[in-house]
């Protein structure tokens, strides 16, 4: 195994091991450009293959915690879920900018630390998640696929924000079907 890049922490860009990271939790690929980004902390960190590791912006609205990310390769965004608040957000590599792309957490933080365990299809923030765990991206039908953990269903959202439950019936159990 060898280190392409970090080993202490912090938040330091640099080449290889001079690179700081603080809490790296979600690793996306740009098969075109052949770069690797990186959730660490509030933060979208990106590494050159020579290991070279930049702070290319900030993850806004989604609050601490353990981010998962997938690559568009279509529109050159990432997808980004993290368990709470319930937010389907993205951000772009060519603008660096962070946007909500589906859902919200009812209640609304400060209210309760955590999402009550509702599930609603919609656009935007219509859309209610309760605990999202992971996430993909399927260019085929350019969607991104997410798991809604507590809700026990996997949700796809369109590029418009267009949340759609497409397996899982809301309760926990193994059962397979259509």
């Amino acid at each position: 195994v060898n280190v392409l890049a970090g080993g202490s922490f912090g938040h330091s860009d640099g080449q290889g091991s001079a690179a700081q990271f603080a809490n790296p939790t979600g690793i996306a690929l740009d098969p075109t450009n052949d770069l690797l980004y990186v959730t660490d902390s509030d933060r979208m960190r990106r590494i050159d293959p020579a290991g070279n590791v930049v702070t290319v912006g900030t993850i806004g609205g989604l609050g601490g915690g353990s981010y998962q990310i997938a690559y568009d390769t279509k529109s050159a965004v990432i997808g980004i879920v993290n368990y709470q608040p319930g937010v389907v957000g993205v951000y772009s590599t060519t603008t660096g900018t962070y946007s909500s792309l589906a859902g919200t957490c009812y209640p609304p933080p400060p209210e309760s630390q955590n999402c009550a365990p509702l599930q609603q299809d919609g656009r935007g923030p219509a859309a209610i998640f309760t605990y999202l765990i992971s996430i993909a991206y399927n260019p085929r039908t350019d969607n991104f696929y997410v798991s809604d953990n507590e809700n026990y269903q996997i949700r796809a959202v369109s590029p418009g924000g267009l949340v759609t439950t497409i397996a899982g019936n809301g309760r926990q159990g193994v059962v397979n079907g259509v």
